[in-house]
């Protein structure tokens, strides 16, 4: 038996060796005189399981099934201290230690799977915000994303794409919001847009009559014309647009400030009425809420 303090040396190195173990009244050690120097369990054929106990729990290294297996016992990684995966360290995951969590590839436009590629084994993912109640939820039986107090924020030339990038719906610098295509678009049920108009202090109005040519186009009393421009579909395409006075079922009016005859528009309840290809769309009296 050796006593406290006491060294079990090995190797030719002066003592107390090149390995030696002690016990020091209060930890056991196996020191080196090299760093760097290799303690190594087995020879690759004949191996050990190795098991530490931690009080309740477990660390167990299997050499049969080789792996290590942690129960009752976690595993945690400072600020800064990486989580490696792959052969050449193909993924890193750490904690910074200011809020950010990151998980980066080694090439990019590598992929991140959640679930199986068969499709046989799914998640159901939530994302949770400021509250419980406000979640983004990717529902895998049905193959939904459902938004639950959460708004979409879109900025200017940000784009919604319909299967190809030549079909979409974006913000334009102005604020308005456009839809563009290189092909036909449905709406399948009749539609009614009212716009409020807008007061002015101008006193008189000048009736504006369609000209025979282009039902968009108004002369008013002075000869002057005043063009509203929209997109002209076939019937058959599924839309068509017509401009109409709402108060009046008929004319257009604009004011007249004396300078020009052409001033500003100032319709009563003007607005778009669009036809699904039999119908127009029914117009109600009183503005749009």
């Amino acid at each position: 038996m050796l006593g406290d303090d006491d060294i079990l040396g090995f190797g030719d190195t002066t003592a107390p060796g090149d390995v030696y173990m002690r016990w020091d009244n209060t930890d056991f050690d196996i020191l080196c005189a090299v760093d760097g120097t290799i303690l190594q369990f087995g020879n690759g054929t004949l191996d050990f399981d190795i098991i530490f106990n931690l009080g309740a729990g477990t660390v167990t290294f299997n050499e049969g099934a080789l792996d290590v297996t942690f129960n009752g016992v976690d595993l945690s990684l400072e600020d800064s201290d990486h989580l490696y995966l792959g052969d050449s360290n193909d993924v890193d995951m750490y904690f910074n230690g200011a809020n950010d969590f990151y998980i980066l590839p080694n090439t990019d436009l590598d992929n991140i799977y959640l679930g199986s590629t068969a499709g046989d084994k799914s998640w159901d993912i939530y994302w949770t915000g400021a509250g419980a109640a406000n979640t983004v939820l990717f529902g895998a039986a049905g193959n939904v994303i459902t938004l639950a107090a959460v708004d979409i924020t879109m900025t200017t030339t940000d784009q919604i794409n319909f299967r190809d990038t030549s079909t979409y719906i974006q913000s334009n610098a102005a604020g308005g919001i456009q839809v563009v295509s290189t092909g036909n678009i449905y709406l399948n049920a009749p539609i009614v847009k009212r716009i409020d108009p807008t007061t002015t202090n101008s006193t008189a109005a000048i009736t504006l009559v369609a000209t025979t040519s282009n039902s968009n186009q108004f002369v008013d009393s002075c000869g002057e014309t005043l063009v509203i421009t929209l997109p002209t579909l076939a019937t058959s395409a599924g839309i068509e647009y017509k401009i109409q006075n709402f108060s009046t079922g008929g004319a257009l009016t604009i004011n007249d400030t004396g300078a020009s005859c052409i001033a500003s528009i100032a319709f009563d309840e003007m607005g778009i009425l669009i036809c699904d290809g039999a119908t127009w769309g029914v117009n109600v009296a009183g503005p749009s809420t």
